[in-house]
């Protein structure tokens, strides 16, 4: 394989997982001077499939895997573990709304999330991306 392919090829796959200013960056530096090959293949590694993060948000997993990890613990709590611990006290009407409270918060935050979860990667992966080419 050629050196001139495979760095198109890793360029392509950077892209399409960038934002659209992050990709017309990407393209400003590649027309000044050739990133070196060695960062975009560590980049590469680094940036996340903005698909498998919004397959991982129907698990409650995608703060997670974006390395927000005290979001997504809490996410993950509030529908998995909240619930089940209040609802072992009792079955008085405030431990009701308290259920009813954490689940309900639980799901707007994921009906928000669905929307957003594609956008934060591609945002996410521009930062990586950032840092380790260093561009502005």
């Amino acid at each position: 394989m050629e050196y001139g392919s495979i760095y198109e090829e890793l360029m392509f796959d950077i892209e399409w997982r960038l934002s659209d200013i992050g990709a017309m960056r990407l393209r400003d530096i590649d027309s000044k001077e050739k990133i070196n090959p060695s960062k975009l293949y560590f980049a590469s590694l680094k940036i996340k499939n903005p698909y498998i993060a919004l397959a991982l948000e129907f698990l409650w997993l995608d703060r997670l895997y974006l390395g927000q990890i005290k979001l997504g613990t809490l996410k993950f709590a509030l529908i998995s573990i909240i619930p089940f611990f209040i609802s072992l006290l009792s079955h008085g009407v405030l431990i009701n709304l308290l259920i009813i409270f954490s689940i309900g918060s639980a799901i707007i935050w994921f009906v928000m999330d669905i929307f957003s979860v594609m956008a934060r990667t591609r945002e996410y992966n521009d930062q990586i991306l950032k840092d380790t080419i260093k561009y502005n």
